[in-house]
């Protein structure tokens, strides 16, 4: 037999077995949402809808060459939460949003999406690890754990308009900050 007519054949059986890579593309990669570089303004929220509503700003810094988002939070003249507010572009087709937290004290945090319908879909985080990063995921294949606004019926209409980082006000007697860090989106 020929060795090249062999050497094809061989060749063509193995492309059709072999997945398209277009198709293969994507599948079970985790995707950066690139929220920290992205152009646009974090813009601080602070619950005036609380009166007298909290102080503090948002800012950015770097830690190890990676991006970090800083929220300075400040409840003692009052105030139920402080939020960082960033405008996204948030498309369908994920699973699991997952990113970092890190503060000096535990906290009880939240993070808030609005959805195309400007229904918000808040989900509760407990952050416990004092001064270390700690990993958050995010299920938005199931209901948030407060639905607001929009549609109000708990499913995401995407694609997502905006995201904010929340501290609760609660029992935090000093001012602080959280720092929020490595959006990632799971398919």
């Amino acid at each position: 037999m020929n060795y090249r007519l062999a050497l094809a054949s061989v060749c063509a059986l193995l492309c059709c077995a072999l997945p398209n890579p277009a198709s293969a593309q994507g599948a079970g990669v985790v995707k950066p949402l690139d929220i920290l570089t992205s152009p646009g303004k974090w813009h601080f929220i602070n619950g005036a809808e609380f009166p007298p509503g909290s102080k503090g700003e948002v800012s950015q810094t770097t830690e190890a060459g990676a991006p970090v988002g800083v929220l300075s939070y400040d409840f003692t003249e009052g105030g139920a939460y402080a939020g960082a507010e960033k405008a996204i572009t948030m498309e369908a087709g994920s699973s699991e949003l997952r990113f970092r937290l890190k503060a000096d004290v535990p906290l009880k945090t939240a993070l808030r999406l609005v959805d195309s319908s400007g229904q918000t879909h808040q989900y509760r985080i407990s952050y416990d690890k004092a001064g270390e990063w700690q990993l958050v995921r995010v299920n938005l294949t199931k209901k948030a754990s407060e639905v607001y606004g929009g549609a109000k019926d708990g499913v995401i209409v995407y694609p997502v308009k905006r995201l904010c980082v929340i501290v609760q006000g609660r029992g935090v007697d000093d001012p602080g900050q959280l720092k929020f860090m490595d959006f990632r989106l799971l398919p």
